[in-house]
């Protein structure tokens, strides 16, 4: 009869591992509050970032980072040389046969991209830092009242004249001749994108 069919395909669906229960959806898919360890390092809801703190804690991967970038030269430089002094290069490298030339050259990019960005990011938080610190100079100084805050055009050239100076530090004029060059090709190829045709 059609009870005793239902009855029974209930049972064996039961038996071989379906455990819905009476409203069809099944027992698993309804979950309850776990517990999750969360590794706080690596979680944004443990926490605010000290970025300053964070750099100088994991210091030693910048270290890493560069050395990895010198094998890998390295390892680019022994698959371009040829003859005797490229079979003696690539004899460094007994895995050499793993990856190819493109594959390095591709890791290569992204890790110095990776830290051109970073350090990019270092200069103006260290330039920001500066803004700061020269506002409350002048607010001690009697300069600018307390309750003073910069207009975001004069936060601007501020944190544009800290960062010159900050590039001047680390890597003298020929880095802020760099810089410039290369802000007036970006503002160029900007207006020429915005002029009409």
């Amino acid at each position: 009869t059609e009870v005793s069919s239902k009855r029974t395909e209930f049972f064996t669906r039961r038996k071989n591992g379906d455990r819905s229960g009476a409203s069809g959806i099944a027992t698993s898919a309804i979950t309850t509050n776990t517990y999750k360890p969360r590794d706080p390092r690596m979680s944004n809801l443990c926490g605010h970032l000290n970025t300053e703190l964070f750099e100088t804690s994991f210091a030693f991967l910048e270290e890493r980072e560069s050395s990895e970038i010198e094998t890998f030269q390295k390892r680019i430089r022994a698959r371009k040389a040829t003859g005797s002094n490229g079979k003696r290069l690539r004899h460094q490298f007994p895995d050499l046969h793993t990856a190819t030339l493109s594959d390095n050259e591709e890791q290569l990019q992204s890790m110095q991209d990776q830290k051109s960005s970073r350090q990019k990011s270092q200069l103006k938080r260290a330039a920001s830092k500066r803004v700061n610190q020269k506002v409350k100079q002048d607010i001690v100084d009697g300069k600018r009242t307390a309750g003073y805050h910069l207009k975001r055009s004069e936060k601007k050239k501020l944190q544009l004249e800290a960062e010159f100076e900050e590039l001047r530090k680390r890597g003298g004029d020929t880095a802020v001749d760099r810089e410039l060059v290369k802000r007036r090709k970006r503002n160029a190829s900007k207006d020429r994108r915005l002029l009409p045709m």
